[in-house]
């Protein structure tokens, strides 16, 4: 993402805002970042001189929705979202051990769709009730194939009972790519029926107030 919020990098990173904040100045003093810029009052981190400018010509709006991002978050989202991190990093991780490339690439799209899932979720914690399986089983469920697959995968001698648990862990990851991604569609349209709610709601009105045929 363009922009982060640096509690949320501090967060995920286990480590202390202050500290997140001294580490980011350093990385861009020694170009590690060489576009990084921080937003008012170092509630934010911007990666691009582009996304900058941005910020810099809409900076009060960018303020106060970040602001309100923030005090938004209840004590359950930040729960779910710190838990949702932990299996990101876990599909993440297991995919630096796996050296399959056709496995790695279903957990390359998988990352990115929990990823995603989990994106929306923050922009839109009312829709968290969308959640329930995915949280409490697919994620769990998951965890236990990679733990599976790589303690198959890390056995000298497999024979065919385990070479067959591969595959069929295998076909496992494209089911539930597939199913991720219809709870990532749920998301979208959820906000779709809010939009279009929105805009009838907003014509009735005007058609009452005689300001459109």
């Amino acid at each position: 993402k363009d922009i982060e919020l640096i509690g949320d990098l501090a967060d995920y990173s286990k480590i202390p805002v202050v500290q997140v904040i001294k580490d980011l100045n350093m990385a861009i003093d020694l170009k590690l970042i060489p576009q990084g810029h921080f937003g008012t009052d170092n509630l934010i981190f911007i990666v691009s001189n582009e996304m900058y400018e941005k910020y810099k010509k809409q900076q009060a709006s960018y303020d106060r929705y970040y602001k309100k991002k923030v005090g938004e978050r209840t004590e359950e989202i930040q729960a779910l979202l710190d838990q949702g991190q932990e299996y990101i990093e876990k599909i993440h991780q297991s995919n630096d051990i796996i050296k399959d490339k056709e496995i790695s690439d279903k957990l390359d799209k998988m990352e990115k769709i929990v990823s995603m899932i989990f994106y929306e979720l923050d922009l839109s914690p009312q829709y968290a009730d969308k959640l329930g399986m995915f949280m409490n089983y697919y994620l769990p469920t998951t965890k236990k194939l990679l733990d599976s697959y790589i303690e198959i995968d890390e056995k000298e001698v497999k024979g065919k009972s385990l070479e067959k648990s591969k595959k069929d862990i295998a076909e496992a990851f494209d089911k539930l790519i597939v199913s991720f991604d219809s709870i990532l569609d749920k998301f979208y349209q959820a906000k779709e029926l809010d939009i279009a709610s929105d805009i009838s709601t907003m014509e009735i009105l005007m058609k009452q107030e005689n300001l459109m045929k």
